[in-house]
């Protein structure tokens, strides 16, 4: 993939450096990832070694060092938060040594990262460029994590089989050769359509769509939420990762109020799951139509509605026996996909689900809700003290919600969980 971009001569990434707009072609990229396995080499790195990046994911650097270090076959961690506390226990289950910074996050790593031994890339230029070692198709190219909203952050590992699996399905399912210049609002989105030979716009925020112009947006939940203009000029856009209530699917239309948006449901494991149109999907909450390809889907442990867990199976599943229990709770109706919970959180017995009261209560009060089944009880936590209650519900007020690090639109049920035990024990 890498060879291709020799082949091509148009721009491969757009981005923004102090206020100003810079471009590289493909050439220059293919270059510049030669000449970071140059400083690899210097630096005695080895095939396999675990190395984490500590670099922003909107900064060229970033894609440099990535693409070098799949090509020299390093195990790359990402990290889905800088949080102090975040950090620490993903090092500390991941055993990292080594970590990759730039002259900007050198010294914050010092702090966040102390044990690992820095490798600063910002001067990569000045280096050599040298030959990848030859390729062995089961080393682990690629570590990244579970957003942990059920518990401790589970690693998840992509070798370079099964990371090129992923992206053939993923390119199979956006289709971007319909597109030339695409938006990513996170660094899998962008390796795709970098890949995928695209010029790809590289920023932290959505505004930059004036300055870049794409004709396709692939960008996270959280993003739009924040985002206070909207982008008539955007055509397509899809985004997906987290639950998608129906103020936010609103919302989201708002935002780009003449484009063709595709909402995905999928998984760490299984990248795309089923998908569907977001107008079809503000019309009809939680229900996917669309289902992806070589990606089975079914049910287990139904109860008298049908509901169950929902588990995925089949050689893109990133498993040891290609099967995952995601922890959804939903149903199949005529081909379509109804998610309706989290098992973990809700009653298949009684035949409560936490979405649909999430978005129930959601609707009655007009603010964010979350509810969730715990210790035979149904919880409802809120920044705002509501003005509509449900008997038999326990209600709470918190300040600040503990939310998921990864996606920052889902509630750490968990933590949640733990500050509604501290209170208990007052």
């Amino acid at each position: 993939m890498i060879e291709h971009f020799l082949t091509v001569d148009r721009l491969a990434v757009q981005y923004i450096k102090n206020h100003k707009v810079f471009k590289k072609s493909f050439k220059e990229l293919y270059h510049d990832i030669y000449r970071m396995i140059g400083l690899f080499k210097k630096k005695n790195l080895k095939p396999k070694d675990k190395v984490a990046i500590f670099i922003p994911p909107y900064q060229y650097i970033f894609y440099v060092t990535l693409f070098a270090g799949m090509l020299y076959q390093l195990n790359l961690v990402v990290f889905d938060s800088y949080e102090k506390k975040h950090l620490k226990e993903l090092v500390q289950i991941e055993k990292l040594s080594y970590c990759f910074v730039d002259n900007k996050t050198r010294f914050l790593s010092m702090v966040l990262l102390p044990k690992c031994k820095k490798i600063c890339v910002s001067s990569f230029s000045k280096y050599r460029e040298k030959e990848a070692p030859a390729f062995h198709e089961d080393s682990i190219l690629l570590t990244t994590f579970t957003s942990g909203t059920t518990g401790t952050p589970k690693p998840i590992y992509r070798t370079i089989s099964f990371l090129l699996k992923q992206v053939e399905q993923i390119k199979y399912e956006i289709n971007l050769n319909l597109f030339s210049v695409v938006f990513g609002g996170l660094p899998i989105y962008n390796i795709l359509s970098i890949y995928s030979l695209k010029t790809t716009c590289i920023a932290r925020k959505l505004k930059t769509i004036a300055i870049f112009k794409p004709d396709c947006v692939l960008t996270t939940i959280q993003k739009i939420l924040t985002e206070k203009r909207s982008y008539p000029e955007v055509k397509n856009v899809m985004l997906g990762g987290a639950i998608l209530y129906s103020w936010e699917a609103k919302k989201s239309k708002e935002v780009f109020p003449k484009a063709q948006i595709t909402y995905v449901y999928g998984a760490s494991e299984g990248a795309i799951i089923y998908k569907t149109n977001l107008d079809s999907y503000i019309k009809n909450p939680f229900i996917f139509d669309i289902p992806a390809k070589d990606i089975n889907v079914t049910i287990e442990q139904k109860n008298f509605s049908g509901v169950g867990e929902i588990v995925i199976y089949g050689d893109k599943v990133n498993t040891l026996n290609h099967m995952h229990y995601t922890g959804d709770l939903g149903r199949l109706e005529n081909g379509k996909l109804i998610l309706v919970g989290r098992k973990k959180y809700s009653s298949l017995e009684l035949g409560i689900y936490n979405y649909c009261l999430d978005e129930e209560l959601r609707m009655e009060n007009e603010t964010n809700i979350f509810t969730f089944y715990y210790d035979q009880k149904i919880y409802v936590v809120s920044e705002k003290k509501l003005k509509h209650k449900r008997e038999g519900f326990y209600y709470i007020t918190m300040k600040q919600l503990p939310m998921d690090l990864k996606h920052k639109t889902k509630l750490n049920y968990q933590e949640c969980i733990k500050q509604i035990n501290k209170q208990k024990n007052k």
